[in-house]
């Protein structure tokens, strides 16, 4: 939620944080909260952190176990019957009851 005496100037640094969807084939941005950066340095140690991140981390090969190595927990089901889920949580369809 935006908050409205929060007081910036033009020039100022923020920090913003929420999340990227895709709606209509376009990138959409959910901004969940809003602040006034106060350290001077927060850009730039973000960058260098990102830099580090990318050499050390997001640049390595991600080796997948072998496929016979893989466990499958499966979700546990969802059905009308059950009293911990409320009725509104389904929806009717012609094959039935469906979760939402």
């Amino acid at each position: 939620m935006y908050d409205q005496s929060l007081k910036m100037r033009l020039g100022d640094s923020a920090r913003v944080c929420g999340k990227i969807h895709l709606f209509e084939d376009a990138r959409e941005i959910s901004v969940t909260s809003v602040a006034v950066e106060e350290d001077v340095n927060a850009e730039a140690l973000h960058l260098l952190l990102c830099v580090k991140n990318y050499r050390t981390i997001y640049s390595k090969p991600f080796p997948l176990p072998p496929i016979d190595q893989i466990t499958v927990t499966p979700l546990p089901s969802l059905s009308p019957q059950d009293d911990s889920i409320p009725n509104f949580a389904f929806y009717r369809t012609s094959g039935g009851l469906r979760p939402r």
